[in-house]
């Protein structure tokens, strides 16, 4: 069986950091992080890219990581307020509800 399709994305923070991340559009089941993790390194070493430092590694396993053209206005969402983090099942009920 041939493995899943990944994808590195990445976004220059400028002064030399840069948010990378290998992702996969749609998968079931996902894909694990630990597979991610070492995709991400396997790529970026063919590449020739050392990295330095991370400045971020939670586990990929517990949170739930989302984004779009919209992400920009996250802050501003009242849903989001006083530090809020809603569940995933919160966070798809109000998807679903189209708020």
């Amino acid at each position: 069986m041939e493995e899943p399709p990944t994808f590195l994305y990445a976004m220059d923070f400028g002064d030399g950091v840069f948010f990378v991340e290998e992702t996969s559009l749609a998968c079931a089941p996902p894909l694990s992080g630990n597979l991610l993790r070492e995709r991400l390194y396997s790529r970026l070493s063919h590449r020739g890219v050392e990295i330095q430092e991370i400045i971020h590694e939670g586990s990929v396993e517990s949170e739930l990581m989302f984004a779009g053209h919209n992400a920009w206005k996250f802050k501003k969402d009242p849903f989001y307020s006083n530090g809020f983090v809603p569940s995933v099942k919160e966070l798809v009920n109000r998807i679903a509800s189209g708020d």
